[in-house]
């Protein structure tokens, strides 16, 4: 029986897994509170050849003394682990014990020897694990200007996670400052939030000494959060839709991708890259919201139906639009999803020499397209909650920073109509 901070440790041949000579990985899965993590023996084998009630490869296979051997040293090194875990009090999970041994220690850290970027790795496994990209994006570019600020300093490039206190972000904050001086208060709140909660997050874990963690002192507030308004007039619109622009070229997809978002209610670019011929017709469009899952059902108007007419001749693919291949839409595989973000760099390049052409202000990205259907709701009286909820946001405040701010000569009307009434 498993008691409350013991793992369970089983070796496994992983069936469904085939390699093309039609064997198997060998795996080692460790579970603990209810949570496995898997560690590959690095062998694999076929069914005829594996021992499923011993757990070990039989003898008819070539290499079996030396495979069963990994697999029994593999077994005790995590096992050793885990008791140096549970004599030492410290709570672990099962990739703790496998991010152990990955690293060659033989236990849990010590609180005051753990390094800063050691812990990382740890936390930036978990997220692969579990399939976190997006934080881990963020993750890496915080931790990147750490780096560069040691390096710039001239110091060691590991540094205990102890060291990572308010007097040491200070320093940090002005380096970044002094090297990105236009850098918006919205990324600096990221990064050092990041910071904030990577050192709470080692707290938790026992990894780091509670007093030495306390980051409290160090207020986000001092971040200008507010961003400019990203958006561009109806006319501008118009200019981008009356360019003319050779069929099919990386120019012609990024110019339809862009319009069609700001025709199907700011449609963000990974929802049109899942969007397949099944969700659309004559009279509606279906899709679910990849970042917060509510589904949409909005009537289909006639721009985005010629929109859909330029990609339905020669269609070969049950995809709408040319941005990941059917066998890529799994964006929980990381590599899906880093294909993914390539494209989107590439199409928001594209964006900006469409821009360019039409004679538009050539800082856009696709996201502008968002933000403009959601201020060309507004000019035209719109409220903001129907706009809230066209956009799928949880609430109205996230809504109100899409929204520009009114402008003086606007401004100036309502004013004027108002005393005129009087």
């Amino acid at each position: 029986m498993q008691t409350k901070n013991t793992a369970s440790i089983k070796v496994k041949l992983r069936t469904n897994r085939t390699n093309s000579q039609g064997q198997h990985p060998i795996i080692i899965r460790v579970t603990k509170d209810c949570k496995s993590s898997i560690i590959s023996v690095g062998k694999s084998v076929s069914k005829e050849e594996w021992d499923d009630k011993d757990k070990e490869v039989k003898k008819c296979h070539r290499e079996q003394l030396k495979i069963n051997k990994e697999i029994r040293d593999i077994k005790s090194k995590l096992s050793e682990i885990m008791i140096s875990y549970r004599d030492k009090k410290v709570d672990y999970s099962s990739i703790d014990l496998i991010n152990a041994y990955l690293n060659g220690s033989k236990g849990p850290p010590e609180l005051e020897d753990i390094g800063l970027f050691q812990y990382y790795k740890l936390l930036d496994n978990r997220m692969i694990v579990n399939k976190q990209f997006k934080t881990r994006e963020t993750y890496t570019a915080a931790m990147g200007w750490v780096k560069k600020y040691l390096e710039h300093c001239k110091l060691p490039d590991e540094m205990p996670l102890a060291k990572l206190n308010y007097v040491f972000l200070l320093d940090l904050l002005t380096f970044i400052r002094s090297k990105k001086p236009n850098l918006k208060g919205a990324t600096l709140f990221g990064y050092f939030k990041n910071y904030k909660a990577l050192k709470n997050k080692a707290k938790l874990e026992g990894k780091c000494n509670a007093q030495k963690c306390d980051l409290q002192k160090f207020s986000l507030a001092q971040f200008n959060t507010d961003t400019a308004p990203r958006y561009i007039s109806l006319e501008d619109i118009k200019k981008i839709e009356s360019l003319e622009l050779l069929k099919y070229s990386g120019l012609w997809h990024a110019k339809n991708y862009f319009l069609f978002s700001f025709y199907s209610l700011g449609m963000n670019l990974i929802d049109m890259a899942l969007l397949t011929w099944k969700d659309i017709n004559d009279l509606s469009t279906r899709y679910k919201r990849q970042k917060t899952g509510v589904n949409f059902d909005y009537s289909t108007n006639s721009k985005c139906l010629s929109i859909f007419q330029q990609y339905r001749d020669g269609e070969k693919s049950s995809m709408v639009f040319p941005i990941l291949k059917e066998s890529e839409i799994d964006l929980k595989n990381e590599t899906n999803y880093e294909r993914y973000k390539r494209r989107q760099d590439t199409i928001n390049k594209n964006l900006k020499n469409v821009a360019r052409l039409a004679g538009v202000r050539d800082d856009i990205t696709f996201y502008t397209a968002r933000h403009s259907f959601a201020s060309g709701c507004k000019e035209m009286g719109c409220s903001t909650e129907y706009i809230s909820e066209f956009l799928g946001h949880s609430n109205v405040e996230v809504t109100m920073k899409y929204l520009r701010r009114f402008s003086n000569t606007e401004k100036n009307k309502v004013s004027e109509q108002f005393y005129s009434s009087i």
